[in-house]
């Protein structure tokens, strides 16, 4: 799979690598990944970081640090649904969110659901989780469940920063 945009190639790889491990944000858009959020990388120790996700970093998970990007840098990142897995409310261990569901499309044995985490009232999570599950939980709109974000499962991308435009002269 080759990712263009504008005549570039942003990204060549085989589609598993391209949408577990996107290059940068552009191209994370242009695949149509639809959990891709700011946030800011602390290094922790080695081989692990935090990420900060929020505007005041209301929320913290413990992520892989693959020694690419500096500590407190701003990044953006996004998380392979695939990996994240579904708890019971109340079930609390390391890299948990609880979280509302706010939406719920049933599609058979699939249920498409908007999730938003506690604490980021702005941010939602998109995710397609078992019907099954979901009944067995009797998760329903309104509800609160737990997911459980492997360090695996997200994958940060550097922030570039805009260039701030060259002040003009007056004349």
């Amino acid at each position: 799979m080759v990712i263009l945009d504008a005549g570039q190639t942003l990204q060549a790889g085989s589609p598993n690598q391209v949408f577990a491990s996107p290059r940068n944000a552009r191209v994370a858009e242009l695949v149509g990944i639809q959990n891709h959020f700011g946030g800011r990388f602390h290094k922790h120790e080695p081989g692990w970081g935090r990420l900060g996700w929020g505007e005041r970093e209301q929320l913290v998970l413990t992520v892989l640090d693959k020694n690419r990007i500096p500590d407190g840098a701003s990044v953006t990142w996004v998380v392979a649904g695939e990996r994240i897995d579904l708890l019971p409310d109340g079930n609390p261990h390391g890299n948990t969110l609880r979280c509302e569901i706010v939406e719920q499309l049933t599609l058979g044995e699939t249920s498409l659901c908007a999730l938003r985490p506690e604490g980021l009232a702005r941010q939602q999570l998109t995710l397609n989780l078992s019907t099954a599950q979901l009944r067995a939980m009797d998760a329903a709109v309104g509800r609160c469940l737990r997911l459980h974000i492997p360090p695996e499962a997200v994958h940060i991308m550097p922030q570039k920063d805009v260039a701030a435009p060259a002040p003009t002269q007056a004349m």
